[in-house]
């Protein structure tokens, strides 16, 4: 049987179209310039807020809890262990922190502003590669 019935049956099909994914119809009470389903944002700030929230947990995360550890395990192996141990370590550091000790805040947040300021550094470059 030709390939010409099988198109027949369903007219806007063809034998050699690609499946391409079909916009969701619109609701009417939706405004027509509201994105569809799997859409991007409209708004930039809302997605640059969202960018930065998850850039923001995830090196603030980071150097919580892998910073401390990192440090530990550098001190444990240059100077000796720590006479309370990790867990004495931890609790002078994070407590140091909620006391807003300078060194505390340094190591804790530290990775964030540098990350942040590697950021604003290489901002130029990155424009200059997206409008290219």
């Amino acid at each position: 049987m030709p390939d010409t019935a099988r198109t027949t049956a369903f007219p806007e099909i063809r034998a050699d179209a690609r499946l391409a994914p079909r916009r969701s119809p619109r609701a009417a009470d939706e405004p027509a310039d509201a994105p569809g389903p799997g859409e991007p944002s409209v708004d930039p700030r809302r997605s640059r807020a969202g960018r930065e929230l998850r850039y923001l947990g995830l090196v603030l995360g980071a150097s919580l809890l892998l910073m401390p550890l990192l440090v530990y395990l550098a001190g444990a192996l240059t100077l000796g262990p720590y006479e309370d141990g990790l867990a004495g370590f931890l609790a002078t550091l994070y407590g140091d922190f909620v006391r807003l000790v300078p060194a505390a805040w340094a190591l804790l947040v530290g990775p964030y502003l540098l990350f942040w300021a590697l950021r604003l550094t290489t901002r130029p470059w990155r424009r200059r590669a997206r409008t290219a």
